[in-house]
């Protein structure tokens, strides 16, 4: 249990110093349509003056499934209003488009709804009643068609582990 607990410390202490080359800010920019359905992307977000990030999937181009925080549940929103800050990035998964529909059609049909989880130590379960935003992200790609996008493959997913995958693709970076 013990050597569960260190991993589980230093992936976290791992993904702040990943974001920690973004500034807060304030959300600004319109983020819009994807490329694809299946699409992810991926934001600064503050708690505590910490950027653990967040992230979501595009259910479809015009359409984001999300797990926006604490005491909210998991849902759709239109990207033509959905505002982010300055470095947030959109991605694209590297994998057919057929993957990429059944990913972002699992994000649209089965995790919505879902309580927020604020456990993002040890949060890769596909099936979990509660769920984050990165755990979300990485199980509509993990259970309808078993990508992982932790990118470095640690007990728990975290917004930038999704970013840093080495099966993802920036496709624009949002200034």
């Amino acid at each position: 249990m013990e050597s569960v607990l260190r991993q589980a410390s230093s992936e976290s202490a791992q993904s702040i110093e990943a974001a920690s080359s973004s500034k807060k800010g304030k959300r600004t920019k319109k983020i819009g349509n994807a490329k694809h359905k299946g699409d992810v992307f991926v934001t600064p977000a503050f708690t505590g003056g910490v950027n653990h990030g967040h992230t979501g999937i595009y259910s479809a181009k015009p359409t984001i499934v999300e797990a926006p925080g604490t005491g909210k549940k998991s849902r759709s929103t239109s990207a033509s209003s959905y505002k982010v800050p300055k470095k947030s990035y959109k991605m694209d998964v590297k994998t057919s488009q057929t993957k990429r529909n059944k990913a972002g059609s699992y994000a649209y049909n089965k995790l919505r709804g879902k309580k927020y989880s604020a456990n993002f130590a040890v949060n890769k379960k596909t099936g979990s009643a509660k769920m984050n935003c990165s755990q979300l992200v990485w199980a509509a790609y993990k259970a309808s068609v078993k990508i992982d996008l932790d990118g470095n493959g640690g007990l728990g997913v975290y917004p930038y582990n999704i970013k840093d995958s080495k099966h993802t693709h920036i496709y624009k970076t949002i200034k």
